[in-house]
């Protein structure tokens, strides 16, 4: 009797064994397999992160525009218009760079420029009248940097540039039809009026 016990005791402890032998295997192969997944996740989360990085949308580049003015005294034959940020030695703003050329048959002693900022959105910013009192002779031509402080001018998009008012050596004053002027720039802001261009700085 006491044998029988003992061979059914023995035979429960294998059969313990056996079943403690599978839980393991089993645990071992289901930890396996949850560090795989974890690894592929991570792998997967760093090449998102990566390619995320790779793709970084840059700003488009800003647009110049010189407006069409039959008539006018002085042509303006190059005009560029940029975001400048605040350096040791420069002030934050939009940097107007123009080159103008006296059309007529007569002497020019002072001029000034209309240059205008839009943002990204085609909505107007600011104005700056650029003067310059000079002499440009008939055939001549002039260049001059003008900068345009203002808030929000990082998203600085569009620059428009037209010829404000002209000064002949005899006082003469010639100035641009500012009607005519807010017509073409409401090709950029629809609702742009001509008191934008009357309460801008000077």
């Amino acid at each position: 009797m006491e044998e029988a016990q003992s061979g059914v005791l023995q035979e429960d402890r294998a059969f313990a064994s056996v079943q403690t032998g599978v839980a393991c295997r089993t645990r071992n192969r289901t930890e396996g397999s949850m560090m795989r997944n974890q690894i592929a996740w991570t792998m997967l989360g760093a090449t998102l992160m990566t390619g995320a990085g790779l793709v970084t949308a840059a700003p488009p580049p800003a647009q110049h525009r010189v407006l069409v003015q039959e008539g006018a005294p002085l042509s303006i034959g190059r005009y560029s218009a940029a975001y400048q940020s605040r350096g040791q030695y420069s002030r934050e703003g939009i940097r107007h760079e123009v080159v103008v050329e006296n059309v007529t048959d007569r002497k020019i002693v002072a001029y000034q420029l209309g240059l205008l900022s839009f943002n990204i959105f085609n909505e107007f910013q600011d104005r700056l009248g650029g003067y310059a009192i000079k002499d440009v002779v008939p055939g001549g031509t002039e260049e001059g940097a003008w900068l345009a402080s203002a808030l929000a001018e990082s998203s600085f998009y569009t620059g428009v540039a037209y010829v404000s008012k002209v000064r002949f050596d005899d006082g003469e004053v010639w100035q641009a039809d500012l009607e005519e002027v807010a017509d073409q720039v409401r090709e950029i802001e629809e609702s742009f009026s001509v008191e934008s261009l009357t309460g801008g700085r000077d």
